[in-house]
């Protein structure tokens, strides 16, 4: 019995490491947990307060805010959007990776383009109030200053994700060795499933408590509302962790019970003659028609309820119908120790290894919450019908071939502002944050780097290679690598070198290839109908590329294709799962059937070095003629100003050039590639060249 106790014990502490690591070290579990919480609408109401006590302080808006309870309701249908909650959750979840950093000081999400958002809500009812809203980003206040409490949580919770796996074999562990040991085997068994039961009861009975106590802390019932519904959201991993532990807890119970105990045909007959005895009597009759009776209230009132509850209550019974079926067949005899050595040898064995299944399974469960958990909570979320959200949002473009779309597109796109260590971003978002935003087209270099210390020096396999990149430096990237490279000293790491996502020099700003990858499959599996291509200017080896592919998880969503042949549809790329769309500049083919040459036959493109708006051109540049992808390279060769990108981005600027290009070159242009994609048009730009509506602005 001390075995089970301190099972339960070490049980009790991989839940609770899971949650902690989850929910708080986690910058994708805590992005999830602050996305999550918009569905009450006591938060959406929250968040709109905020939004509006913003705009208050801008003076050209504060006059027009007399009409603030009509504008609000507005605003909060637009934080219920996936489009704003998409870009929350990038915000959300860059923002938490800046303070295990240490790069930020207090919990505000800048949610930039949102305030175009609220533009085109407000637009058609206040269009004085939609005109006057700034550009930029709308600063949301999550809730906790950064100091030495935040800081010892998420310490503390990065401890707890090393801690879970432990503690969950400690308890599988245990619990084996109780069953090993014990003269009952199957009394063991029941009280491993009564501790796995209680421990999720106990979880529940805390839970209910906390929301309670925190509930007290509002000052009216919205706020109470907001804060039941944030407690529920940060601790939805519990609860789920309560679930399968009770569920695997009475499964064990009902199991041991019945277990070992004759055939199975013979225990479900005794079972049935002693239901129709007590069903016989007359007050069994009449508790049965009573219960008959509200069960039918019970499934016309709640339905969708009864339904569940059938379900899940036939799944009970066929786990608990399997986990005796299979014991059985393991062994039918020996669940207490007998007389004969060899008979309880082989029993012990049997026990032990199919009560060890069972722990592992739990384990599993437990440890691998996470999947389990997003699973329960949205079930069918990670596979939309297409009917539903169409293709790259709108449902007229997925029986169009690629060719026939256009895509919007980043330059040096892995460049980002939110991303530690770039000193020259040309965006304010990473990969997954431009994806919320709707940019599906990238435009990205790779490098060979090391890291030392906080920084990724390049690794070039030769000394002309150097020269030729420090050549393709401005002045003022060659001053800033120069003060660098004085700063860290001159001898490069002697470590292994990977392969990074950086412009010219990994010097000043590099990002793990793998890393910004796995962002981008991660984004794709939330959002499986949209169809994402990648660019990739590659100074590596094809088979290092495609490496970093595969670590990253986007190799098996990478679409085959020869140039040769025609392209798919959105459609049939979205359905065979593999979405995705690799042209590489340097490699060759052969490193994999979806790591395709960009400039033998699949895409040609525009140049790309204009100084103003006046020299945008479609002249021919790289790649053959009559390639299916037409690429225009829409950027200023030298700025970086954001400010003056909203120039270069915008409706008339792009439109007129999309045009004028279509008819020179006789081809539709399927790729607008710019840099600062917030700034401007660009998606009103790519809507009109596909002919769909901004779904935003309905």
């Amino acid at each position: 019995m001390l075995l089970v106790v301190f099972g339960g014990i070490l049980t009790t502490l991989a839940i609770v490491s899971l949650w902690s690591w989850r929910t708080f070290a986690s910058s994708q579990g805590f992005a999830d947990v602050a996305t999550d919480m918009l569905k009450e609408p006591a938060i959406r109401a929250e968040v709109a307060d905020q939004i509006l006590e913003g705009l208050q302080d801008q003076p050209q808006v504060a006059p027009l805010l007399q009409f603030r309870p009509a504008v609000e309701p507005l605003i909060e249908q637009v934080v219920n959007t996936r489009a704003f909650q998409g870009i929350f959750h990038a915000a959300v979840r860059q923002l938490h990776s800046a303070m295990v950093e240490g790069a930020r000081s207090r919990t505000v999400v800048d949610v930039e383009d949102s305030s175009q958002l609220l533009k085109n809500a407000l637009a058609g009812t206040y269009p004085q109030l939609a005109e006057a809203i700034p550009d930029g980003a709308l600063p949301l206040l999550v809730g906790v200053s950064r100091g030495t409490p935040a800081d010892t949580l998420i310490i503390t919770s990065s401890i707890a994700g090393w801690l879970a796996l432990p503690f969950a074999a400690g308890a599988a562990l245990c619990f084996v060795l109780a069953v090993r040991w014990a003269t009952d085997r199957r009394r063991a068994i029941e009280a491993i499933g009564f501790c796995l039961a209680i421990i999720g009861v106990a979880i529940f009975a805390v839970l209910a408590v906390g929301v309670s106590i925190t509930a007290h802390f509002g000052t009216d019932p919205r706020q109470r509302t907001a804060l039941r519904a944030m407690f529920w959201s940060t601790a939805h991993l519990l609860n789920v962790q309560a679930k399968v532990a009770i569920t695997i807890g009475a499964v064990l119970v009902v199991a041991a019970s019945y277990v070992g105990r004759g055939r199975p045909a013979g225990r479900f007959r005794d079972g049935w003659n002693g239901t129709k005895e007590i069903l016989g009597r007359p007050r069994g009759k009449v508790a049965l028609s009573l219960l008959g009776i509200a069960a039918a209230a019970f499934a016309m009132a709640f339905p969708a309820a009864t339904a569940a509850i059938a379900v899940r209550v036939g799944a009970f019974v066929a786990f608990v119908a399997g986990t005796v079926g299979v014991m059985d067949a393991i062994s039918e005899r020996g669940w207490t120790l007998g007389s004969s050595p060899r008979v309880r040898q082989a029993s012990t064995r049997l026990a032990v290894g199919s009560v060890g299944l069972i722990a592992a399974v739990s384990a599993v469960l437990l440890v691998g919450g996470v999947a389990f958990a997003r699973a329960i909570r949205a079930p069918g979320s990670d596979r939309p019908s297409i009917s539903e959200t169409g293709c790259n949002g709108h449902p007229d473009l997925c029986d169009r071939t690629v060719d026939q779309v256009a895509f919007a597109g980043t330059h040096n796109s892995m460049a980002a502002s939110s991303a530690d260590g770039w000193l020259f971003a040309r965006h304010a978002d990473d990969l997954a944050g431009q994806l919320a935003r709707g940019v599906r087209a990238f435009l990205i270099d790779m490098h060979y780097g090391q890291r030392s210390h906080n920084l990724v020096r390049t690794h070039f396999a030769t000394e002309a290679e150097q020269r030729s990149a420090e050549a393709d430096l401005r002045p003022d990237e060659w001053a800033v690598l120069q003060s660098v490279i004085a700063t860290v000293g001159g001898n490069r790491p002697a470590g292994k070198r990977e392969v990074y996502l950086c412009h010219v020099m990994c010097e000043l700003g590099a990002t793990r290839a793998d890393v910004a990858f796995r962002e981008v499959h991660d984004w794709l599996r939330r959002n499986p109908n949209e169809v994402v291509i990648f660019i990739v200017e590659d100074h590596v080896e094809a088979a290092h590329a495609v490496d970093a592919f595969e670590r990253g998880g986007l190799a098996d969503r990478a679409y085959s294709w020869d140039p040769q042949e025609p392209l798919p549809t959105l459609r049939e790329m979205i359905e065979s799962g593999h979405n995705v769309l690799v042209l590489v500049e340097n490699g060759a083919g052969e490193a994999a059937p979806w790591y395709i040459p960009a400039w033998n036959g699949a895409l040609e493109e525009t140049p790309y070095e204009y100084d103003s708006v006046e020299e945008f051109s479609c002249s021919e540049h790289r790649g053959m003629p009559h390639s299916p992808l037409l690429l225009l390279n829409h950027w200023l060769q030298g700025s970086l100003d954001p400010a003056a990108a909203a120039e270069v981005n915008s409706r008339d600027v792009l439109s007129e050039r999309a045009e004028r290009c279509t008819r020179q070159r006789e081809q539709f242009p399927n790729i607008i590639a710019v840099d600062h994609s917030t700034r401007g048009d660009l998606m009103d730009a790519v809507n009109t060249l596909n002919g769909v509506a901004d779904p935003a602005a309905s």
